[in-house]
């Protein structure tokens, strides 16, 4: 099987009703969609693919029979073509909803949508392809996400289908669903493969690193910066406080928890200072809060145990959230202590729980307010521990403009920022409607035709006025992080720090970022703002010396949405 495709292998997977299953027998085939990408009302598949154990196809031998049928007992869709007969016409790489199928979905009936195909006679699977619903992307949510299947009435999987595209990105062929193997058979997969999408082929060598090796390249990193000193200002603008209180306001949508991964308290210099487990105090101190909980790990000395990086929960603290209630953590110092900045790393077990990570975090220094009066606002932790997603939080009091100068000063782009600042001025009056946030991901999605690799020469933000947000290149992670991450690959200088080195228009690859490309979705350009921003637009300037390496489609989100 080719090594970019993900799939299901269904020996691994153990059935709701606990029977492991290999090479299934039976002749009908009943399918139960619990579940959508996001759509409450509709449900749908473009096709469905069979394999037999000898690895032929064998869809279109069977009849099939859709509950609910399809719209067409809805008033007003009485002639709608997605009828269930669509799965089962082999045209399944496509966009065309006259090739596909639609029915009514509510995620709060008791009876969830099902497909049925049935043969004349019994056969052995071998291996499925689901082909999930591709009109577009928008309409990709309503594809199927849960699903379990049965074989006469046996259980032999029960798992999530991966999303369509939603487009037809011809070296994307992973991004219509997911393929479900019931046999490891060397023959039926390689019977399999002319049914398959095109396989990845070997990577072949990018034609571009050993022309720059006189070029010193600096040590890849996927960090974000350190936090920034803050020198440069006198004590006297600053305060002295012997306790930090935080107030929790909101979480990142989860109504019932609240939690963080981490938090340090940094001085003037950006030098750590020393938390003790017994310095920290909150309310509600933990879940063992709860009358029905005891013993669970998430406990309140984890935030400061130094394991940030980290999706593991036992490293993180969580307590019960309840809106409108207050949510209390402070910090004890060791006597009137200068504090300049707040680092928290938010709740990261999965992408699934970042909802519990906070969202707004209200300071006060000895009972002073030190924050916004709307409290800070936190970014989203990204569900993974790719990168270190640590947030700094300068508190009033500081020099704020100073502080970030210094850090600044140190690549020599004094003027740059300054221009930055007036840019952040101008957010006070910023369009509601424009998206605000502090964490933007460039998920590539396909390439212009290259299936190896994929590349851009820049990326800009700009500001509601149009005019550039500063990125440093401290600020961006990739990943993968360029093409130094293949084993046969060393010192080549198109790395991530290239987006932002202000040359953009040019053919020479010294000024681009150059990475391996990976199916489904797996490229991401990550920048961490150091606050949040309104965003008006988005510049990318696309690769230049091969341009079928260029990004092809692509998604943003702004804090995870």
């Amino acid at each position: 099987m080719d090594d970019g495709e993900q799939y299901h292998v269904a020996d691994d997977a153990t059935g709701r009703e606990g029977v492991q299953v290999s090479l299934p027998s039976g002749r009908e085939l009943e399918l139960t969609l619990h579940s959508t990408w996001g759509d409450p009302h509709y449900v749908g598949l473009t096709g469905i693919d069979v394999f037999d154990s000898s690895g032929q196809c064998i869809t279109r031998q069977a009849s099939v029979h859709a509950v609910p049928e399809s719209l067409r007992h809805i008033p007003g869709h009485e002639a709608d073509p997605r009828v269930a007969a669509n799965l089962i016409d082999g045209v399944n790489r496509t966009c065309d909803e006259l090739h596909m199928w639609l029915a009514p979905f509510m995620a709060t009936i008791d009876s969830p949508p099902v497909v049925r195909l049935t043969w004349a006679q019994p056969i052995t699977i071998g291996a499925l392809r689901l082909w999930n619903y591709n009109q577009s992307r928008i309409h990709s949510h309503r594809g199927a996400r849960q699903v379990s299947m049965r074989l006469d009435k046996k259980c032999i999987f029960t798992g999530e289908i991966r999303q369509a595209s939603g487009h037809m990105g011809l070296n994307d062929p992973d991004g219509f669903g997911d393929l479900i193997l019931f046999t490891t058979d060397e023959q039926c997969l390689h019977t399999m493969a002319p049914s398959r999408p095109a396989l990845i082929e070997a990577r072949p060598q990018t034609g571009g690193g050993s022309d720059h090796s006189e070029v010193e390249v600096s040590e890849a990193t996927d960090e974000f910066c350190a936090s920034p000193t803050t020198g440069g200002h006198g004590a006297d603008s600053l305060f002295s406080a012997g306790q930090l209180a935080m107030e929790i306001l909101a979480t990142h949508g989860d109504p019932f928890y609240a939690g963080l991964t981490g938090l340090e308290l940094r001085d003037t210099e950006g030098r750590l200072i020393a938390l003790q487990a017994s310095s920290l105090w909150a309310e509600p101190r933990d879940l063992n809060a709860l009358p029905d909980v005891d013993g669970d790990l998430r406990t309140l000395d984890k935030l400061v145990d130094g394991v940030t990086r980290t999706t593991d929960d036992e490293h993180m603290w969580l307590i019960p959230f309840t809106v409108g209630a207050e949510h209390w953590l402070k910090v004890q110092l060791p006597g009137p202590t200068v504090v300049a900045s707040i680092r928290v790393w938010n709740y990261n077990k999965s992408v699934d729980d970042v909802g519990r990570g906070v969202r707004r975090l209200r300071v006060y220094a000895d009972g002073e307010l030190v924050s916004p009066s709307s409290g800070f606002a936190l970014r989203p932790a990204p569900g993974h521990a790719h990168f270190d997603f640590g947030q700094e939080l300068l508190l009033d009091g500081v020099d704020r403009q100073a502080a970030s100068r210094a850090a600044i000063q140190a690549q020599g782009d004094q003027e740059e920022y300054a221009t930055a600042c007036v840019t952040a001025a101008r957010l006070c009056y910023a369009p509601s409607w424009l998206p605000a946030g502090s964490w933007l991901r460039l998920c590539i999605l396909s390439t212009c035709g290259d299936p190896h690799y994929v590349g851009l020469n820049g990326l800009a933000l700009l500001d509601t006025a149009g005019q550039p947000i500063h990125i440093s290149p401290e600020m961006l992670v990739a990943s993968p992080h360029s093409i130094n991450v293949l084993p046969a690959v060393s010192g080549d200088v198109r790395t991530p720090d290239k987006l932002v080195d202000g040359q953009n228009e040019t053919a020479d690859d010294r000024h681009m970022w150059l990475t391996p490309f990976l199916p489904r979705g797996g490229n991401a350009v990550d920048i961490l703002l150091p606050a949040a921003q309104c965003l008006g637009g988005v510049r990318l300037w696309n690769y230049r010396k091969t341009p079928r390496r260029g990004v092809h489609h692509f998604q943003l989100l702004l804090d995870g949405l």
